[in-house]
């Protein structure tokens, strides 16, 4: 038979591909129909909006694919997603620390980092970006300074 003389089944029985239903791996039927809808985030535009257990992940309005459940009995201060530019860590030049909230410039001890390329050596605290100052390789190696590490060829 060729391509395009098939013809799609149409068929009424409990097939959910043939009666064009999504479905549902967890029981019932159709997931449109049933269920609780729970309240969800945007990561990228904050939009917030309700989905169903089948529905597709993606946000209605930017289409981005990492959404967050909304939180309601927690610190709303800790599951704040960025609106402005003023919030946007990236671009106000600060790092975000996840552990405490604020700039990670202003809290934490500095560890000494080498650059794997052009050999740099600079601090960085915990939630600094993970790149060279100078170059900007992403490959650093902390600097042993109470135990010498020698690698031996064999």
């Amino acid at each position: 038979m060729s391509r395009e003389a098939y013809q799609v089944p149409t068929g009424q029985g409990s097939n959910p591909a043939a009666t064009g239903k999504s479905f549902d791996a967890y029981g019932g039927g159709s997931s449109n129909e049933v269920g609780p809808q729970m309240q969800y985030l945007c990561g990228d535009c904050g939009l917030k909006f309700q989905m169903r257990r089948g529905d597709a992940i993606r946000c209605k309005e930017c289409g981005c694919r990492i959404l967050y459940k909304e939180r309601t009995k927690r610190s709303r201060r800790a599951y704040q997603v960025p609106t402005g530019q003023g919030s946007n860590p990236a671009a106000t030049g600060k790092s975000f620390d996840a552990y405490g909230g604020g700039s990670s410039s202003e809290v934490g001890p500095q560890m000494q980092y080498l650059c794997g390329d052009c050999g740099l050596k600079f601090q960085m605290r915990r939630g600094d970006a993970i790149r060279c100052k100078e170059c900007g390789c992403r490959i650093l190696y902390k600097e042993r300074t109470k135990r010498m590490v020698q690698f031996e060829a064999r």
